[in-house]
């Protein structure tokens, strides 16, 4: 809602003063309609890509749980390491 200042300063507008407000009021919300948009979307991508980030850290400690555990049951290290996908390093290391 218009403060009644506002309204009144308007009134007193002759019409190509009116146009060229209503045009600038235009952009304005415009622009911010595509600053929101881009803001909403970049938002959502970071969420995505965090989101893909802590999942590949998960597979990547589940994988070396899963070598402890057939290291310390007694499964040679180039079984677990050809099973699990990680080098014999890595599984000597654990």
């Amino acid at each position: 809602m218009r403060e009644p200042f506002d309204e009144a300063e308007m009134a007193r507008y002759s019409k190509s003063e009116f146009w060229q407000y209503f045009e600038r009021q235009k952009d304005y919300w415009d622009n911010y309609s595509i600053m929101t948009t881009a803001y909403n979307k970049g938002l959502a991508q970071g969420r995505a890509e965090g989101l893909a980030q802590l999942r590949a850290e998960g597979r990547a400690e589940e994988k070396l749980n899963n070598a402890r555990n057939l290291k310390a049951n007694g499964v040679s290290i180039e079984l677990i390491a050809k099973s699990l996908g990680l080098t014999e390093e890595e599984v000597e290391k654990l």
